[in-house]
């Protein structure tokens, strides 16, 4: 038995080396591709990273600019509302003309139209309705529910600002 001992042994230390010889290729081989291997994990991290941030950002920008969209349609929609309630308010006080639709205007600093006429009575947030074809102007205190002032406009054409008489 000592012989199949021996024998047994020796296989095992000639297998061994030869164990460890084709570890030792295996691993560097590994070492080799686990660094090709990193090299081109990181350089398609890197690039999966700055396509995640474009989109990001492009995602972003689109989302902001058709955010401003909406908010402009909104406000001239806004308008619009307030327009028709001033017109409904002040519909109740007088006969308002209705081929056209009227400009809106608010007062927010009385003391820049003091020096005209037609703000002597005028407050701050009163609303002025201007009828441009009819050529009416309106001064209405929401905050009273009255009309304060009507006055006719006067529309200076270019004829007469150029001096040209007919």
């Amino acid at each position: 038995m000592s012989k199949s001992v021996a024998k047994s042994e020796a296989k095992a230390t000639e297998e061994t080396p030869i164990a460890s010889e084709s570890n030792y290729a295996t691993t560097k081989t590994t070492r080799f591709s686990r660094v090709k291997i990193s090299r081109l994990s990181r350089n398609n991290l890197l690039i999966g990273i700055i396509i995640i941030l474009l989109v990001g950002m492009s995602f972003y920008f689109y989302h902001r600019s058709r955010q401003a969209e909406l908010q402009l349609s909104g406000d001239t929609t806004a308008a619009q509302v307030a327009v028709t309630k001033a017109v409904k308010k002040v519909s109740k006080h007088m006969i308002l003309p209705t081929d056209e639709k009227p400009t809106l205007a608010t007062v927010s600093d009385v003391t820049k139209v003091n020096d005209q006429p037609f703000f002597t009575h005028a407050k701050n947030g009163d609303q002025v309705l201007v009828y441009t074809q009819t050529r009416k102007a309106i001064l209405y205190r929401p905050s009273v529910d009255r009309v304060v002032e009507v006055a006719p406009l006067s529309v200076n054409s270019v004829q007469q600002s150029a001096g040209i008489k007919q």
